[in-house]
């Protein structure tokens, strides 16, 4: 597997022996186990990765399950509004969307497919390639089952005209802020390692824990705040279009007002037209996100070459 490793360096810069500690043997079997063939086709690109999400150790499975299970339990366990401003039904399947996104495999793209990476390093098609395919694989686990979940649950309270929108947002919305998110493994990579091997290696705790741990939180933040920030559009049309619409309003009304900020209009009823058009606006909000976020992936990508070469090369690093 080392052999394998340097091979893959080699191809793309300086490469160095690794030392192996025999708590690491698990983590390179798992990336042996893995290969480094490189997909011909986006079809074949997304069929690795999903067969790759649905081998141990189940990362983008595991990890979008524990978070619904987490927002399930704050929603159903705990008086709601102790976490969340908007309790309607609908939000429900809504903000756990945004949490079944809002974890490591939104951010750390590159490290925990160290090999293929620094293969494709220098092929921006084939980088962009293998980067999409994860955000679709991550779409697939949340997309279709939340949309469900809110045609199941909005249906009975909601005309079917805001259900689709909510469909809408939860499948265009959060996945467009993957590749902003993603820059965040661009620029600081990790390695995902045992916690066991972490344990060990505690005594570099700057590296192995703080750092680590930084960056395992740090989705929770950043995707909920590029999803509503996405939104912003939407909801200045519809504030302008509007001289009120009073359930609308207090939606609007029950996050800022956290803030200090106080939505006064009147109480004309909110129009399908103006609806759609918000929906539409932010459709296009998200396509030119993604747009955006992925050629600033690919750009930065370029600018720490030699530095992602050298980090992805040595997965003692942490």
């Amino acid at each position: 597997m080392l052999s394998a490793v340097s091979d893959g360096a080699s191809r793309s810069g300086p490469s160095r022996r690794i030392p192996v500690p025999a708590n690491l043997t698990e983590f390179l079997a798992r990336e042996q186990a893995r290969g480094a063939v490189m997909p011909a086709t986006f079809r074949a690109a997304v069929r690795a990765e999903m067969a790759q999400a649905l081998s141990p150790p189940f990362i983008v499975p595991s990890t979008v399950v524990a978070n619904a299970v987490l927002m399930t339990g704050a929603w159903f366990l705990f008086p709601r509004d102790w976490f969340f401003t908007i309790t309607s039904p609908l939000a429900f399947p809504m903000i756990l969307a945004s949490w079944m996104y809002s974890d490591v495999p939104a951010t750390n793209m590159l490290a925990p497919d160290r090999i293929r990476v620094m293969e494709a390093i220098d092929d921006p098609r084939m980088l962009n390639r293998l980067l999409v395919a994860k955000a679709v694989v991550l779409w697939l686990f949340v997309a279709p089952f939340c949309s469900l979940l809110a045609v199941t649950t909005g249906r009975r309270e909601h005309e079917p005209l805001v259900v689709f929108a909510a469909i809408v947002g939860m499948c265009v919305v959060p996945v467009a802020c993957l590749p902003i998110a993603a820059l965040v493994g661009i620029r600081w990579p990790y390695h995902p390692l045992q916690l066991r091997y972490r344990w060990d290696e505690r005594r570099q705790f700057r590296r192995m824990v703080v750092r680590w741990g930084c960056l395992v939180l740090l989705p929770y933040v950043l995707v909920p705040a590029l999803t509503a920030l996405m939104t912003v559009p939407a909801v200045v049309m519809i504030l302008r279009a509007q001289e009120g619409n009073s359930q609308f309003v207090a939606v609007v009304n029950s996050v800022t007002e956290n803030f200090g900020i106080h939505v006064d209009v009147g109480t004309r009823p909110l129009s399908r037209a103006t609806f759609v058009l918000a929906v539409a606006a932010t459709c296009v909000t998200a396509a030119i996100t993604w747009l955006v976020g992925r050629w600033a992936d690919l750009r930065l990508i370029r600018r720490r070459r030699a530095e992602l070469m050298a980090y992805l090369a040595d997965p003692t690093l942490g």
